[in-house]
């Protein structure tokens, strides 16, 4: 075994540990969608179409924020070890925008122009809790 390939295994022993939460979380991702495929096949063509769409948009939202989150991670990391907590709040910003937009769109109420185009009473004008 030359030095590049035994470099690049004691490289995997170190990054497998923290890498399976991430692989089961998409292969559990990727079995919600499955079952839910098969669900709105055995329910109709018009339901099938409709979870296509809210899926691409849904993995379109999640892909690029979830991008965003992974980047500030290490930056947050590495300013926070440094002692440069000053420097942490764009970071915190970031997260911080990014979480409500995705709270945002977790249901209609969260944007007030959204009542108009879903076919659910609206719950803006009441509360739930």
């Amino acid at each position: 075994m030359n030095r590049r390939s035994s470099g690049l295994w004691h490289s995997a022993r170190h990054i497998v540990p923290l890498a399976w939460p991430v692989l089961v979380g998409q292969l559990a991702v990727l079995a919600f969608s499955t079952i839910d495929t098969v669900m709105a096949a055995r329910s109709g063509s018009l339901d099938l179409a409709a979870l296509a769409v809210g899926g691409a948009a849904y993995i379109s939202v999640f892909i690029g924020l979830m991008g965003v989150v992974l980047a500030v991670g290490p930056i947050a990391g590495q300013l926070f070890g440094a002692g440069r907590l000053v420097a942490l709040r764009p970071a915190l910003w970031v997260l911080e925008a990014s979480s409500k937009l995705v709270l945002s769109c977790t249901k209609p109420c969260g944007w007030p122009w959204a009542c108009r185009y879903w076919a659910a009473p609206c719950c803006c004008s009441r509360s739930r809790f």
